[in-house]
């Protein structure tokens, strides 16, 4: 995801994911070899719900909307409204997106260095001044640089650390994503296992 061309992500708004974890909403492969949705009538009641108000809803309630009608599949009933009165211009868009585009970039930055600290055992940084880099940030400047992704040790250690209440918030959406990303692998391991291949385009 770290190239010398900077963060290759989708262009997803950053309650789009927290929404796919907390609602179960997730891809399956096809029988012809792709990927579909799954979501459930309740997960798609909740989406319809908020479809005015977030655009990770409003992202959602599209792509499965779409994915559905090429498939033929019979559209759960709140998406079957969302579809007609979307396609009518009949809905309010939601407000612009307030977070910086950063924002998925710096919670990828704390969730791998969280997870090399714990998988080797590392501290989670080490000061300026130490002259032995051996803390799980040194470890993932490290390893961005051997991508062409220079980051200094000292930018993810800010985000470990820093007490102003953006990156509070941004630490705290992290451990909420990580939490719900460990309970899909407990519950749904079948699911989980699918993570390791991206889904292609339906």
């Amino acid at each position: 995801m770290f190239t010398e061309k900077g963060f290759l992500s989708e262009k997803y708004p950053p309650d789009r994911v927290l929404l796919q974890l907390s609602l179960d909403i997730h891809f399956k492969p096809t029988q012809a070899g792709g990927w579909t949705f799954e979501v459930s009538d309740e997960a798609a009641a909740k989406l319809w719900s908020m479809n005015e108000t977030s655009l990770g809803a409003r992202q959602l309630c599209r792509e499965i909307s779409a994915c559905f009608l090429f498939e033929g599949r019979e559209l759960p009933e709140p998406l079957r409204v969302f579809s007609y009165l979307f396609m009518s211009g009949l809905l309010k868009d939601p407000p612009a997106q307030r977070r910086k585009e950063t924002w998925f970039r710096n919670q990828f930055l704390i969730c791998i260095t969280w997870k090399v600290a714990n998988e080797f055992d590392l501290r989670l940084s080490s000061g300026d001044a130490t002259r032995i880099k051996n803390s799980a940030c040194d470890a993932v400047v490290e390893g961005l640089a051997l991508n062409g992704y220079h980051l200094s040790d000292g930018a993810i250690r800010h985000l470990l650390h820093s007490k102003k209440p953006a990156d509070v918030r941004l630490r705290e959406e992290t451990q909420y994503l990580i939490g719900e990303a460990t309970r899909i692998k407990m519950s749904r391991p079948d699911i989980a296992a699918t993570w390791t291949k991206p889904p292609k385009a339906v």
